[in-house]
């Protein structure tokens, strides 16, 4: 199974990724937050540290104009779950609907997913990720689990495809695969 951990630095992505083949988890998608020259050397790096799993370079974006930009750079993209980001043809993975909604409306959530962008998903056969570090030592703890819940409900009537990711920093905070699954199943 598929995990995406977070770029801080060699050396704690290093022990994280290793943690995270050690609990069984297969593909790492480094994940890195902004677009920089010196991230080839910096994965090239973790490659040479970490063995037990294969991994992928990616970049998190915030829209389609960098999806286009920096496309033949990495091998996957995560955007922010917007319409723009989701139609655009580079971007395979969308993540943090949960959060691009400050307040919850008076009769539904304000999950920032809707038909229309759960429709692209399915069509254009994205995955939605939802993202576990919102969960872990958040206040609002109740409030994001109520959103992923509705995000869940939406995306499942249109058929897109899903999947938990850690979206780690620190090796603590990776999950084994097994917990990751049942997270989804019982969302």
């Amino acid at each position: 199974m598929q995990d995406i951990i977070l770029y801080t630095d060699a050396k704690n992505t290093t022990e994280t990724a290793l943690f995270a083949a050690s609990l069984g988890t297969k593909e790492l998608l480094i994940a890195f937050q902004k677009h920089d020259k010196t991230n080839d050397d910096a994965f090239r790096e973790l490659q040479e540290g970490v063995k037990d799993a294969k991994l992928r370079k990616a970049l998190l974006i915030k829209d389609a104009r960098e999806a286009q930009k920096y496309a033949q750079h990495y091998d996957e993209l995560i955007g922010t779950a917007t319409r723009d980001v989701a139609e655009s043809k580079q971007v395979r993975y969308l993540h943090g609907a949960e959060t691009l909604e400050d307040k919850d409306k008076t009769h539904h959530r304000g999950s920032g997913m809707n038909h229309v962008l759960a429709k692209i998903l399915a069509e254009k056969k994205k995955t939605y990720c939802f993202d576990l570090s919102l969960l872990l030592g958040n206040p609002d703890q109740a409030r994001v689990l109520g959103r992923m819940q509705q995000n869940k409900r939406i995306i499942r009537n249109y058929g897109a495809a899903t999947q938990t990711s850690s979206f780690a920093t620190t090796p603590l905070r990776v999950r084994a695969p097994k917990e990751r699954a049942h997270f989804l199943e019982m969302l």
